[in-house]
């Protein structure tokens, strides 16, 4: 059985009048108005979807958790650092201020 790889964006909206949520897929990388939030999209896709189209998916995302008071902000600092080279392949750093006499 083979699967069909499809990248998108979902970008996502709150009215502020009502309340209401609004969503719109895009596929290149979007264009966003105030107020939008982009949500990079993979998704695996079996071939036989197309075949007999029976499912329902649902996509949850859990409230972001705070920092925890012990993190060490220098590592936390380097792991974003990483992650940015690794996903968009732009190298930074992040220097600390020399320590005051």
């Amino acid at each position: 059985m083979a699967n069909l790889t499809i990248e998108c964006w979902l970008v996502i909206s709150k009215s502020r009048k009502y309340g209401e949520v609004s969503a719109r897929l895009a596929k290149q990388s979007p264009k966003l108005a105030p107020g939008e939030i982009p949500i990079k999209l993979k998704m695996n896709v079996p071939d036989t979807l197309f075949k007999q189209p029976q499912f329902v998916a649902q996509i949850e995302i859990p409230d972001p958790s705070p920092i925890a008071p012990d993190v060490k902000i220098t590592d936390t600092l380097r792991a974003l650092a990483d992650s940015v080279e690794q996903n968009i392949g732009i190298k930074i750093s992040f220097d600390q201020p020399p320590a005051e006499p």
